[in-house]
């Protein structure tokens, strides 16, 4: 997806509102919370926005993160850092940060056609496969 001009919005068929939300806020989060220049949120809040982790689940505080205990369970691949934070939608569309090797991975689907309850792509692990090409990619090097 192409950045976002201050000020635009875009709807495109397929994808859902939330990953504009999520596009804005994981730049501003990744960029210490700061985004095209202006100061949105302090470093601290991003800080605690990324790292922590809930006490009752794998989930942060303000995004999902690894589950490092049940690998089975972890909406990432297997390669990823503890230190990666993101957000998976209901439509099947994913934004992860990986702080550590400067890498945002984003991935666009609609999981919902042709019926929102055949979901052959968290079956099928599609989106944690992807990921686990890239870091298997980037250890070649």
């Amino acid at each position: 997806m192409s950045r976002l001009l201050p000020g635009e919005f875009r709807v495109m068929r397929g994808f859902s509102l939330m990953l504009v939300k999520s596009d804005v806020f994981i730049r501003c989060c990744s960029d210490g919370g700061e985004l095209d220049g202006r100061r949105y949120l302090s470093k601290e809040t991003c800080a605690l926005f990324t790292t922590e982790k809930s006490k009752i689940s794998r989930r942060g505080l303000g995004f999902d993160k690894p589950d490092v205990v049940n690998e089975s369970k972890s909406p990432c691949a297997a390669s990823v850092p503890v230190t990666v934070y993101g957000h998976t939608g209901f439509t099947g569309t994913c934004a992860w940060v990986d702080p550590d090797n400067g890498l945002i991975y984003v991935f666009l689907s609609n999981r919902t056609y042709p019926d929102a309850w055949v979901n052959k792509l968290s079956k099928l692990e599609i989106r944690e496969k992807i990921q686990e090409t890239i870091y298997e990619a980037m250890k070649e090097k």
